[in-house]
């Protein structure tokens, strides 16, 4: 597929076949370089994406037949900076959530941090997602045994108003 522009014709996107199916499908800035490349390799399908200058931007591994779900990145993937060093690397689960460790890199190509992610929650999220969960229980705790306490209160002073009603009433009989 061509595009033209100001005159000028270049290639916009190339499909590729193999075994009458869709390959490689290959879209293309309009400098020539490649800007989007989809390749289905058996059952693991790769995404590439890259700079306008050439270099590698995304890579993607998935399972799935479509390397977003759902809006979601799926499976293995490594981001890079424009000059081709690794910026990051990780996995999302067929949910889309982050899954696994996650690195981060400088543009220099030194570890800045890592972290280790369940269901899209890293260790911290999860230990402050733990923290609020008991303070929620410790709190809605508290208010029950408060409002128990405050209903035994109210029973003890009806019982004994009734009491006293009754001891008043006996006064006033024997006056």
């Amino acid at each position: 597929k061509y595009a033209c522009e100001n005159g000028n014709i270049y290639l916009s996107e190339k499909i590729e076949f193999k075994n009458n199916e869709e390959n490689i499908k290959t879209s293309y800035y309009k400098n020539g370089n490649k800007e989007i490349q989809l390749i289905n390799q058996d059952t693991t399908k790769m995404c590439l994406s890259f700079y306008e200058n050439g270099k590698m931007k995304e890579k993607h591994y998935h399972n799935h037949p479509h390397y977003r779900v759902n809006n979601y990145y799926t499976g293995l993937f490594f981001n890079y900076y424009n000059n081709g060093k690794l910026s990051c690397k990780g996995g999302f689960d067929k949910d889309g959530k982050l899954n696994g460790e996650y690195i981060v890199y400088s543009e220099e190509g030194a570890i800045t941090e890592k972290r280790y992610y369940i269901n899209g929650l890293s260790e911290k999220e999860r230990i402050e997602k733990e923290r609020v969960e008991k303070e929620r229980i410790e709190k809605e705790r508290i208010e029950k045994e408060e409002r128990i306490e405050k209903e035994r209160i109210i029973e003890e002073n009806r019982i004994l108003n009734e009491k006293r009603k009754k001891e008043y009433s006996r006064y006033l009989k024997n006056l």
